[in-house]
C-alpha cells in the first residue's frame, strides 16, 4: 500500500446476479395462476446493511436501487467518505417490462457496498 494502515479489506470484484423463480400463488375461483399474463410493479426488498444494486421485471431493464433516509436520497454517486448501509425494508419501484406469463425479479449487485438480501415481497397485477 502507499501508506501506512492499521487495518485494510481486501477483496475480489464479482457480480451477484439474482433471478426469481416465476409468480405463482396457487388456486383462484378459475384455476392456477401459472401461465396467465402478470406484471411486477413493486418489490419489497428485506435488506441488512446493505447499500447498491439494480432491479427490474426483466434483466435488460434493470434500474439503481434508490435508498431514502429521511428526504435525502442516497446513489452511488453521492455516497462518500461516509457511507451509509440500510437496514430495513425497501420499496423498489421496477420499470414495467409489460405483461408476461412469468412474473419474476431480477436483481444485479457489482458494487464495492455489502448487499444482504432476506427477502423480495413482489406487488403483482394480473391481467386476463
Amino acid at each position: 500500500l502507499p501508506v501506512a494502515v492499521d487495518a485494510a479489506t481486501v477483496g475480489l470484484p464479482y457480480k451477484m446476479v439474482l433471478e426469481q423463480p416465476n409468480f405463482d400463488a396457487g388456486m383462484t375461483e378459475s384455476g392456477t395462476l401459472q401461465g396467465q399474463n402478470k406484471v411486477v410493479s413493486q418489490a419489497v426488498l428485506r435488506l441488512s446493511r446493505s447499500f447498491g444494486g439494480k432491479i427490474g421485471a426483466t434483466k435488460d431493464a434493470l434500474t439503481e436501487i434508490i435508498y431514502r433516509i429521511g428526504k435525502m436520497q442516497l446513489v452511488e454517486s453521492t455516497v462518500g467518505e461516509n457511507d451509509v448501509l440500510y437496514t430495513g425494508d425497501l420499496t423498489a419501484g421496477l420499470a414495467l417490462g409489460g405483461y408476461n406469463t412469468e412474473g419474476r425479479v431480477y436483481i444485479e449487485h457489482g458494487t464495492p457496498y455489502p448487499f444482504h438480501l432476506s427477502a423480495i415481497i413482489r406487488k403483482v397485477s394480473m391481467h386476463g
